[in-house]
């Protein structure tokens, strides 16, 4: 008995059997079952006396006793006691193998077919290819999952569209596509289902690749029981698996094919219509969208929505697939077509209420992420909202953005309380975390942590209670930003590339900008300023938000911090402090960067801008004036003034009092500066003050640790290891000798990765990877991609790496990669 799900290989295990058994000499006879089983029946008939062992096979044999005819099953019934080798192919799990085959025999040999493993899979692909497989083309066909069917489809599909090409004995993918001949393999596959049950998996495809229950009851309007049949046909089929009160694809690729060709075809309006969908039942096609919104599918929700608004629904339906299509947008970035979607679904006069409140935040959020509204208009245009339960919430959120951005702190969190107090009547769960995720960020940014922590669980719990994949990198994002102004570098970069990775899978772009910009700050805190070139290339493809938490001024604030890390001349420093001076009148980024005035003043004292300086003094003094009672604030204006007026005990206060890391770390070094100078190093102090992203003073206590080195790896830099007198602290790892770029590089060599395949992730050339691997193997002394393997796969996370040199010579005569040109 071969049993296994479809594509599974049960038919070739049954062919292969029949070879074996003729090689060995043995009579064989492949029995199609055909109408009642009469093939079967006339060569029982013809072979009455049997001689010698005779092998006969049985290919696809029905689930159930009632699928098979009478005849068939007693012809069956005649085998017993013959000299016959019964070789049967079912499904997995199938009643009649399990039931009433094992009576027929005297001894009964089970081989259940499952997915096969990754080696498996690589043996597979080498005698189809004729090739080791490239590890791009392995990752590909680990979408098969497993099935034999679906990988030889894939490698096959690829030899005939020319997708594969061997290079010195590798067989190499040469555009990541889908061959049609995968399409038509699962097409055919879908095509053998019921009616219904094709229906009920387009319908499930939409939600994701797996989904309760309960959603794609929902998505087509009929019960769990009702759709029993259905369910139960697609499991057996080996479709779909069933796990903890879910529904899973068994395949990624085949749920991939069946979405694709459910949002290319017309909605339907339930598993029995075949026809074109009918406006009065566009309800299904509601509940679809917003399920694969809360899924991050947002493309494929724009996609469906737009779809189904093609087919003039009634004005009901009509208004609750533009809200969906409204929020997809905003999800997406697009928040002018969004703004442009709401507008004309709101100018509609017969309108729902309902629809109304949720189109209208819609508006507002719209509104907020656009990056060319100023603040009095944004304000103007959300006090106008606030109405309705839905707009109550969700406005007073976007207005604590706004008060934000506008430098007015205290009444910035004010309204996000008042918003989150309102989410207990937001209708729509699409949006709840927001007013909670707005308050978490102005607390952190505030310093108080305790209460944003609170909200951060709420959050979380929210996400998880309505399935808001979407939402879901947010609050690792701010977490990720409050171990950033704790100094744990470590624990933040962890935290925001596993946001980014979750953002970018989710479809969530409107996350992904933020990410990115933690991770160049990271990356600049470091000193590594390929790493920081790196994130800031691709953070200058995204869209920023007029009142969100990446905004044009930080791009401009991070580009600057990386163009003084690079360039030291006194020409190129003044140009650039006087084109982004305007960086000064940013409030929110003054309290966001609380060392950022005075970054402005050690960089223009060190060229001899003193108008600049005194520029960053007063713009730090009128933010204190204007939010009395925020100790964010009054420090780093504290600190500014202190600089300027060379007060070293003003700067000790500063160090004391700053809650941001790198902000303490830069009053305490201001602060030994002075005190060099008073004592006549001045060389070392001019040499201390002229560092825009000044090295951690190891040594000299601080609140909380700031300043010093940190369990977490805390400041780039090879002094980690040592204490105030530079004696070490304990023997150093062999990979500290590789900065951050170094490391990147070297732990994706070990993964596989050509130098191509790596620049092309890092956003450099393959010739800068080649320089930076021979600078790699001179360090750790290897001489091949295999010895760098081995030293990599050894590497604990928590080793720290020393900062990135300035400006190494290039075999090309250009300056090294740390000098690269970020647009």
């Amino acid at each position: 008995m071969i049993e296994g799900h479809p594509a599974s290989g049960r038919t070739e295990f049954l062919h292969e059997t029949l070879r074996a058994a003729r090689q060995r000499g043995l009579r064989t006879w492949s029995a199609p079952l055909g109408t009642h089983g009469r093939g079967l029946r006339q060569w029982l008939d013809q072979e009455r006396t049997l001689t010698g062992l005779t092998v006969l096979a049985v290919d696809e044999l029905p689930d159930t006793a009632d699928m098979l005819p009478g005849p068939v099953l007693r012809a069956l019934r005649q085998l017993r006691g013959r000299p016959v080798a019964l070789v049967i192919t079912a499904s997995a799990g199938s009643p009649l193998l399990r039931d009433h085959v094992p009576s027929l025999c005297r001894s009964v040999d089970r081989v259940e077919l499952g997915p096969l493993g990754p080696r498996s899979v690589t043996e597979l692909m080498v005698a189809l290819l004729g090739a080791e497989p490239h590890p791009d083309l392995l990752d590909f066909a680990a979408s098969a999952g497993g099935s034999p069917h679906l990988v030889t489809s894939l490698v096959q599909g690829w030899s005939e569209e020319g997708l594969v090409q061997i290079y010195e004995g590798t067989a190499k993918l040469v555009a990541r596509r889908l061959p049609t001949r995968v399409r038509s393999t699962v097409c055919h596959a879908v095509g053998r289902l019921s009616g219904r049950a094709q229906g009920l998996l387009r319908a499930a495809a939409l939600l994701g690749r797996s989904f309760p229950v309960e959603k794609v009851c929902e998505a087509v309007g009929e019960s769990a029981s009702e759709l029993s049949p259905e369910l139960d046909e697609l499991v057996t089929a080996g479709v779909l698996a069933v796990d903890e009160g879910r529904m899973e694809f068994r395949q990624q690729l085949f749920w991939q094919v069946v979405r694709d060709d459910a949002l290319e075809a017309p909605p339907r309006t339930g598993l029995d219509d075949h026809g074109p969908a009918a406006p009065e039942d566009c309800i299904h096609a509601v509940s679809a969208v917003r399920t694969l919104i809360t899924h991050g599918w947002n493309d494929s929700a724009i996609t469906l929505a737009k779809a189904a608004l093609a087919d003039s629904p009634r004005p009901d339906s009509a208004a609750r697939l533009r809200s969906g299509l409204l929020d997809a947008l905003l999800m997406s970035g697009r928040p002018q077509e969004a703004a442009a979607v709401a507008e004309r679904a709101l100018a509609d006069p017969g309108l729902p209420p309902d629809a109304a409140e949720e189109l209208a935040a819609g508006r507002v959020l719209a509104l907020v992420m656009q990056e060319a509204v100023g603040p009095a208009q944004a304000r103007k245009a959300v006090v106008a909202q606030l109405s309705g339960a839905d707009s109550n919430a969700i406005a007073l959120a976007a207005l604590a953005r706004i008060e934000w951005v506008d430098g007015n702190f205290a009444e910035a969190l004010r309204r996000g309380r008042q918003a989150v107090g309102r989410c207990p009547a937001l209708k729509s769960s699409v949006w709840r975390p927001y007013p909670g995720l707005t308050l978490a960020m102005c607390l952190v940014l505030s310093g108080k942590t305790d209460e944003a922590e609170v909200h951060l669980r709420q959050v979380s719990q929210d996400i998880a209670r309505y399935d808001l994949t979407a939402h879901s990198p947010a609050p690792s994002l701010i977490r990720a930003w409050l171990l950033l102004r704790n100094g744990r570098l470590s624990g933040a970069g962890k935290a925001a590339r596993s946001a980014l990775d979750t953002a970018s899978a989710c479809d969530a772009r409107m996350t992904v900008p933020f990410a990115l910009y933690q991770l160049t700050m990271i990356a600049l805190r470091q000193g590594d300023a390929l790493l920081a070139g790196c994130y800031l290339s691709r953070l200058a493809t995204c869209q920023p938000s007029g009142f969100g938490w990446y905004r044009p001024e930080h791009r401009a604030w991070a580009e600057l911090r990386l163009s003084a890390l690079l360039h030291s001349s006194p020409r190129r420093v003044r140009l650039m402090l006087t084109e982004h001076a305007d960086l000064l009148d940013c409030r929110s980024l003054l309290v966001e960067e609380p060392g950022l005035a005075a970054w402005f003043i050690r960089a223009a004292s060190k060229v001899g801008v003193h108008e600049i300086a005194v520029a960053a003094v007063e713009a730090a003094g009128r933010l204190d004036e204007a939010n009395p009672g925020m100790p964010a604030v009054s420090v780093a204006a504290l600190h500014a003034r202190s600089l300027l007026e060379r007060d070293v005990e003003g700067l000790g206060r500063a160090a004391a009092g700053h809650l941001d890391d790198w902000a303490r770390g830069c009053a305490v070094q201001d602060m030994a500066a002075l005190v060099g100078d008073r004592r006549g190093n001045r060389h070392d102090a001019a040499d201390t003050r002229h560092n825009p992203g000044p090295k951690p003073f190891y040594g000299v206590p601080s609140q909380k640790g700031g300043g010093g080195s940190r369990e977490d790896d805390g400041h780039a830099g090879g002094d980690a290891y040592r204490n105030a007198n530079g004696v070490p602290d304990r023997s150093p790892h062999p990979l500290e000798e590789l900065s951050q770029s170094e490391r990147v590089i070297a732990k994706l060599v070990s993964e596989g990765l050509t130098n191509r395949q790596i620049a092309g992730r890092m956003f450099l050339s393959p010739h800068t990877i080649n320089y930076y691997l021979r600078r790699i193997y001179r360090k750790l002394d290897v001489r091949s991609r295999v010895a760098l393997a081995r030293h990599v796969h050894g590497m604990p996370d928590d080793v720290p790496f020393r900062p990135e040199p300035k400006g190494p010579s290039d075999p090309s005569g250009q300056t090294g990669p740390s000098t690269r040109k970020v647009s």
